[in-house]
């Protein structure tokens, strides 16, 4: 459902559409599902309908309309499905670079990582494409903005309740990892999505350990500096408690 405000309201109350009942904004991430409405308003570019834009590429069936990120070894963009007829996010591998082929082995273990995940709060992968030129993942398309974004949109920073909603919202997809033994180790407010109904999503698996499809490939450097752990920025293979100290520092 998404949060609609009422006008004639009060402004603790919001309307689920769908539903025909009233929430408190004390429910978890009411609140901030008005936050990320406001701030889509203001993203307008991100929710146009495809024949207002022009392709920038196509690959295959997919015709890129957005650039929305980048990395050091990818960039994502909004795409159009031709066969399917829906959004969708593109991770291209970056091209030019004398790491060629440790982008491709980036994407196609973290492919063969989304493809084997079935969590509610991880982005769900729809295609890879690592076979050949160009590298590509097809994922599901989130309609929201990154934890990033929404906390600089939060003027005077967020309350104790919504901090703790947020945090909480966000551990979710961490421990389902953990219990996997899987270790995310790129944990920052960048790689969450908060969604139109206020959802948490963890976007990014793309440094991910899972010692089932071979462990780590090794890589410099690894996660964000301003997140990672010590042993991380001292280019040493991190674990579990490198990931809870990243998250720490939301």
């Amino acid at each position: 459902s998404i949060v609609e405000p009422i006008r004639d309201r009060p402004s603790g109350f919001a309307c689920v559409i769908g539903t025909g009942r009233e929430a408190s904004f004390e429910e978890p991430h009411y609140r901030l599902a008005e936050w990320v409405l406001l701030k889509l308003h203001s993203l307008r570019q991100i929710n146009v309908e495809r024949n207002e834009v022009s392709a920038l590429r196509t690959l295959g069936n997919y015709e890129l309309t957005h650039k929305i990120g980048e990395g050091g070894f990818s960039e994502v963009y909004i795409a159009y499905d031709l066969q399917q007829h829906q959004q969708v996010a593109i991770k291209l591998a970056r091209e030019n670079r004398s790491e060629d082929t440790l982008a491709r082995e980036i994407l196609n273990l973290e492919g063969r990582l989304l493809e084997k995940l079935k969590i509610p709060g991880i982005v769900k992968l729809i295609e890879s494409k690592t076979s050949t030129k160009p590298y590509f993942l097809v994922l599901e398309y989130i309609d929201g903005i990154d934890l990033k974004k929404t906390i600089q949109t939060v003027v005077g920073g967020f309350d104790l309740g919504d901090a703790l909603s947020l945090i909480y919202a966000a551990a979710e997809p961490v421990i389902a990892l953990h219990d996997l033994e899987i270790v995310q180790l790129d944990i920052k407010p960048a790689n969450f999505m908060l969604t139109r109904n206020g959802e948490i999503r963890l976007i990014d698996l793309s440094g991910a350990i899972d010692p089932t499809l071979g462990g780590a490939i090794k890589r410099v450097p690894i996660g964000t500096p301003e997140y990672a752990a010590p042993e991380l920025t001292q280019n040493n293979i991190g674990d579990i408690k490198s990931d809870v100290y990243s998250f720490g520092l939301l």
